[in-house]
């Protein structure tokens, strides 16, 4: 057996390894760090409860989804001026807008967001299953 050629193949494994981790991780800081920007603008907008990309029952444009919440922002009801639901403001000053939405959901490019439920509570969001 050729140990050499075998140690050497997987050194270059771990070596592509260790860049994809590299890669992975800046990733997730810069969509950690889009998502909290996106939140305060939700928490600045009145919203206290907001679903990314998945859906949950304590959410409530969640409740009664038929659908997958892929590719999806939900928030509770909150109307700022009476008309348009807030959550699309917010997703359209966040400039994810993926064009259209329900009272409570609206359809965004979430690839920069972390997906989950976050709740704020007592002026800081909380990631609900950070809270178990």
């Amino acid at each position: 057996m050729n140990y050499g050629y075998k140690f050497k193949a997987l050194q270059d494994k771990i070596e592509a390894l260790r860049k994809e981790a590299e890669g992975v991780k800046k990733s997730f800081d810069d969509a950690t760090a889009f998502t909290d920007k996106f939140l305060n603008l939700c928490k600045d907008h009145g919203l206290s409860k907001i679903a990314i990309g998945v859906t949950h029952d304590s959410v409530d444009g969640c409740k009664d989804w038929p659908w997958s919440g892929d590719g999806s922002v939900f928030s509770n009801d909150h109307r700022e001026d009476g008309t348009w639901p807030t959550i699309w403001r917010v997703v359209k000053e966040a400039n994810i807008s993926g064009g259209c939405g329900n009272t409570m959901q609206h359809q965004a490019d979430t690839s920069r967001l972390v997906d989950g439920v976050y709740h704020l509570k007592n002026g800081k969001w909380h990631k609900l299953e950070d809270e178990r």
